[in-house]
């Protein structure tokens, strides 16, 4: 596995949307044409994630959350050593609850809740 993918699934599941995000496009350009897809859902998640506790939310993030899964669709797991049929469930479950809860109240919604990118 490319280590700046490694260090990206580090920060991301340290809660370090922002600093991840850097290193997830890194790893895209450095990839195969048949892992762009996955490494584009995992920035969209990043990305999402990090709107939402630092900026707001609200429908930037579900839009992300659900290209993000729309991506994730692609891939069986595992794949680049990412359990991407967790990963994906997780996502579907934050999703559906955030849509539920008021999604520009992060302070409300448990950031421990935040799926997690698992390795296998």
């Amino acid at each position: 596995m490319d280590p700046r993918l490694t260090q990206a699934i580090e920060l991301f599941n340290r809660r370090e949307y922002f600093e991840c995000q850097e290193l997830f496009e890194q790893a895209w350009h450095a990839s195969e044409a048949e892992d762009k897809k996955l490494l584009e859902s995992l920035m969209q998640l990043a990305v999402a994630l990090h709107l939402f506790f630092n900026r707001g939310g609200g429908k930037g993030t579900t839009g992300l959350l659900q290209r993000c899964l729309i991506g994730l669709e692609d891939y069986e797991s595992p794949h680049l050593s990412i359990d991407v049929k967790t990963l994906s469930a997780e996502v579907s479950v934050y999703l559906e609850d955030l849509k539920a809860s008021d999604a520009r109240a992060p302070r409300l919604f448990e950031r421990w809740r935040v799926p997690k990118i698992r390795l296998v």
